[in-house]
């Protein structure tokens, strides 16, 4: 998947940065900070930080930042610090700008998420197509080995590596 946008990020009326918009499905939108250029990091008081978030649509139809304190959004600053956390504060804060930026898009994009959505199921149909070949394969050498072993053969010894 590649990313579809580059969005600013706003907390109030200042842009702290921009990010990339990466839909995978109607019902996700992967967001980063810039992989290049000046624009790379959001700022947040005066602070420089790498970031990217997992958004899912929720009941409501907006999309959201699941969990902010674990696995739902990384935050980290761009001068390497060891045993450095993400305050709480800094982390509803900006998946408050996040989440605000992501569905200020997706509603002036509708037609990028049906498509995003449309290539998922299609991928997702034809994951499941090979898994049904898989399975016809294996019951079709299944089935030819009780048949050998209906007629008293004994099956070929498979060593496991």
């Amino acid at each position: 998947m590649k990313p579809v946008a580059e969005c600013p990020v706003y907390i109030g009326a200042k842009k702290i940065g921009t990010v990339t918009l990466t839909v995978t499905d109607a019902n996700h939108i992967y967001v980063e900070t810039l992989l290049s250029g000046d624009d790379m990091c959001l700022v947040i008081r005066g602070n420089q930080y790498y970031v990217n978030a997992h958004l899912f649509r929720g009941e409501n139809l907006n999309f959201h930042v699941l969990n902010k304190i674990t696995n739902g959004i990384y935050i980290r600053p761009k001068r390497r610090s060891y045993n450095w956390r993400p305050t709480p504060v800094l982390l509803d804060a900006t998946a408050k700008a996040l989440e605000n930026t992501v569905n200020i898009w997706a509603a002036d994009h509708p037609p990028v998420i049906e498509e995003a959505e449309k290539e998922y199921l299609s991928g997702a149909m034809e994951e499941r197509y090979i898994e049904l070949d898989k399975l016809i394969t294996k019951r079709n050498t299944l089935e030819a080995e009780i048949e050998r072993l209906r007629k008293g053969e004994h099956l070929p010894f498979y060593p496991e590596h």
